[in-house]
């Protein structure tokens, strides 16, 4: 299993109790990804990761169809280098997910791209 499937399984579990959904199933949980990165020559940036996240998401859509999910892609023009994402992360990540996290109802994961 892929880290990607591991992390939003871990949060999409969180919402069952004993294997049953804790609320009502015909409620659609909101299931909000965000991936801050830049489009450029490295390894880890999102011109080689988004093919598979984007599959990754749907295969996750096909599994659980009572998810509202949806995957969005932070990035900025500017930071265009692996350096400058790294120093400007955070203020790619904070205006998306103070906004996300004003509903309560919009369960937020947090996935970056990245090599070891």
């Amino acid at each position: 299993m892929s880290p990607f499937y591991f992390l939003v399984l871990v949060n999409v579990f969180s919402l069952f109790a004993d294997g049953q959904p804790k609320h009502n199933i015909s409620q659609r949980y909101r299931v909000e990804i965000l991936t801050p990165g830049n489009y450029g020559p490295e390894r880890g940036s999102l011109t080689y990761v988004e093919p598979a996240m984007d599959y990754g998401v749907s295969e996750l859509q096909t599994l659980y169809p009572f998810l509202d999910l949806s995957h969005t892609y932070l990035f900025d023009e500017h930071f265009n280098s692996c350096l400058s994402i790294t120093y400007n992360v955070d203020y790619l990540l904070s205006s998306k997910y103070h906004d996300l996290s004003r509903d309560p109802s919009c369960l937020i994961a947090i996935i970056l791209p990245g090599t070891a």
